[in-house]
């Protein structure tokens, strides 16, 4: 299930935040606001695949854009600010009671706030899903991560986000076969699934390289610590091919393409 916000400032200039950090924070309070067992479930726990390669790894089923500013913004410190319009995001997820909770949640409040602006919840609108083939394009409306573990010499393991494409994409078809396995119980009839940035497009701007499609984005999250930390996380967004299970290219849909979908990252849209 997938829904587009409209956020409309109080008072203007107006800013919204870049770090993928705020957005997903908010979409937890809303949630939480109505439906406290779920965001803490979802938050805490996730879906683990139950079997394969991926048995390890839990998802936590949703994804959001990178929401879009008015044309006529700036970059200042880690905020975009814009003297009038509104703001569009998308949030998605496999979990239907998810989305209507996070709906409802934004529905009991009349104003909420999203890093240091107050937004009023303008519009919401339900977005069906499209007709599912075995060969789809799509575009990025935030970048896709891959990854890797590397051993150091002292013997543990590091993630290492990958800057290879074919290995890239292999990581993105092994990631949703692994999601697959987590949110359903049945076996697929059979899981054929090839990953390919458009490669016309990145002809034209560069390669895969390109900083034109490069984002390093910075998320915060809290270490074995507990305290607050700043990540840097290296994501691809470009226009992409997927050919194969349509099962699977509706699950990528749904919940994102390949890692860090909860933290903002492998959102797709038509195109």
């Amino acid at each position: 299930m997938r829904i587009t916000i409209k956020l409309k400032p109080l008072r203007y200039p107006a800013a919204i935040p870049i770090s993928h950090h705020s957005w997903q924070s908010f979409i937890y309070e809303m949630v939480e606001a109505v439906n406290p067992q779920l965001s803490q479930a979802v938050h805490d726990s996730g879906w683990a695949a139950s079997e394969g390669a991926g048995a390890s790894k839990r998802f936590k089923f949703f994804v959001f854009s990178v929401p879009e500013a008015p044309r006529g913004f700036v970059f200042q410190g880690d905020e975009k600010v814009f003297e009038s319009g509104t703001v569009f995001w998308q949030v998605s997820s496999l979990c239907g009671e998810f989305i209507t909770s996070l709906v409802a949640g934004m529905a009991s409040q009349r104003i909420v706030r999203i890093g240091r602006t107050q937004f009023e919840v303008e519009d919401i609108q339900f977005v069906p899903p499209p007709e599912f083939s075995d060969e789809m394009r799509f575009i990025a409306l935030s970048p896709l991560v891959a990854s890797k573990p590397v051993n150091l010499p002292d013997g543990k393991s590091q993630k290492v986000y990958l800057r290879d494409e074919s290995e890239f994409a292999v990581a993105i078809a092994e990631n949703l076969k692994s999601k697959y396995r987590a949110a359903f119980a049945e076996p697929l009839n059979e899981d054929q699934f090839e990953f390919m940035f458009d490669q016309e497009y990145l002809r034209q701007v560069g390669g895969f390289d390109s900083r034109k499609v490069t984002r390093m984005t910075y998320f915060v999250k809290r270490n074995s610590q507990g305290s607050l930390e700043r990540i840097g996380i290296r994501g691809i967004q470009a226009p992409f091919w997927v050919r194969g299970c349509s099962e699977l290219i509706a699950l990528g849909w749904q919940a994102g393409f390949g890692e860090a979908n909860s933290q903002g990252f492998g959102m797709a849209g038509l195109g």
